[in-house]
């Protein structure tokens, strides 16, 4: 908010960052459920970028970090189910 000003020669613009949503898929894992079955599960996130500033000084690369978050959360709460109740739950997981 407010006036920016840029200093030319010393300040510049290094990254810029497209603020529509963007669609990125999450590479196939294995997971193990509660009751020890192995299962192949991947996935697509949607993202957009709010603070540009952010993503483009405040991480080395949001989107890898990203998909990295979502196959995390994913094994995590496959793993506290049990094989029914993943295929009943789909979209609560999601």
């Amino acid at each position: 908010a407010g006036f920016h000003f840029l200093i030319p020669f010393v300040d510049r613009v290094a990254f810029t960052q497209d603020l529509k949503e963007h669609t990125m898929d999450v590479p196939p894992q294995t997971c193990f459920t509660k009751d020890e079955i192995q299962v192949e599960v991947d996935g697509v996130i949607y993202l957009q970028v709010i603070d540009s500033q952010k993503a483009s000084y405040g991480i080395t690369d949001f989107q890898y970090a990203s998909i990295q978050l979502a196959q995390t959360t994913t094994r995590a709460i496959i793993g506290t189910l049990d094989l029914d109740r993943t295929f009943e739950e789909r979209e609560a997981i999601s």
